[in-house]
């Protein structure tokens, strides 16, 4: 456990919950209305259909990553006590209602509409819960002092939500060929460019505790600084991560550019895996070496 696999899930689970809270609270169908009701209706379908996939697609990473993967339904066993099995119950019916959300698409009537509603609600309220799961449980392993800190949480909150909305972004801008891009999606990327600050701050904090830390923290904050995974924190993450988005923003000004939205969403997705590679692998080489 605790293999790339588990990377892989914390970004794409991640990712797709974020795409899903993100989609619920800039609500396209809405703002997309004054453009005809197929253009909104073909981008939220998108949303709501890669949002689970991400989530499902990274489950299986998970389970593959497990040294006993014909054991993961027992998992399950223990959702009142165990964070893992809680996060798991959380992951199955995020796609459960996300399924049950696409099923019923294309129905109508008052009844109906009213259970859509609730579904969504259910699955928005799934969605955080997959959002806040796993930094909660990595901070809970008090076996891996660089995670055990309140930082973790607010890290991977802010990273997932910053993921979503470049997801958003990125279909948004492959589902249409417009040569400006509306008004909603240029908020989104406000709203997205201010998680990258947020994440900056909370970045440098997460590393300050380390060395405030036990002697295994202090050894993974200098991993991160000038280690073997240096390159990764500072080339990847921090580059083109967190400061080429910021830089994209300043040049392309108030031009809203369909490119550089694309742009900016893949640098970001970028420095939302490389956050999880570098907080995973600093964490899991000091714990080998104890």
């Amino acid at each position: 456990m605790f293999g790339f696999g588990t990377i892989l899930y914390l970004f794409a689970a991640g990712a797709g919950a974020g795409l899903y809270v993100v989609q619920a609270c800039v609500d396209p169908s809405n703002a997309l209305r004054t453009r005809g009701p197929r253009d909104a209706q073909l981008l939220v379908r998108k949303l709501i259909i890669v949002a689970p996939v991400l989530v499902c697609v990274g489950s299986m990473f998970l389970v593959l990553d497990l040294s006993r993967p014909d054991r993961f339904f027992l998992v399950f066993r223990n959702p009142d006590t165990s964070l893992i099995s809680l996060g798991a119950c959380l992951i199955v019916l995020f796609v459960a209602l996300s399924a049950m959300e696409n099923a019923l698409w294309n129905s109508s009537g008052p009844t109906l509409a009213r259970v859509v509603l609730a579904v969504r609600a259910a699955a928005f309220l799934a969605a955080i819960g997959v959002i806040l799961y796993t930094g909660f449980f990595l901070m809970s392993m008090r076996a891996v002092p660089l995670w055990h800190s309140a930082f973790i949480v607010l890290l991977f909150t802010a990273s997932s939500l910053s993921s979503g909305l470049a997801l958003l972004m990125l279909l948004y801008v492959a589902s249409f060929r417009r040569s400006h891009m509306p008004l909603f999606m240029r908020r989104a990327s406000q709203v997205d460019t201010a998680l990258l600050v947020v994440e900056l701050a909370l970045l440098v904090g997460f590393v300050g505790v380390q060395f405030g830390g036990a002697p295994a923290a202090i050894e993974a904050g200098w991993r991160l600084l000038v280690g073997d995974v240096a390159w990764a924190f500072w080339i990847m993450l921090v580059g083109v991560g967190l400061l080429c988005p910021l830089v994209i923003d300043v040049v392309k000004g108030k031009t809203p550019a369909p490119a550089a939205f694309a742009l900016k969403a893949i640098t970001v997705l970028v420095g939302c895996f490389f956050l999880r590679y570098c907080i995973m692998e600093a964490g899991v080489r000091v714990l080998s070496l104890q």
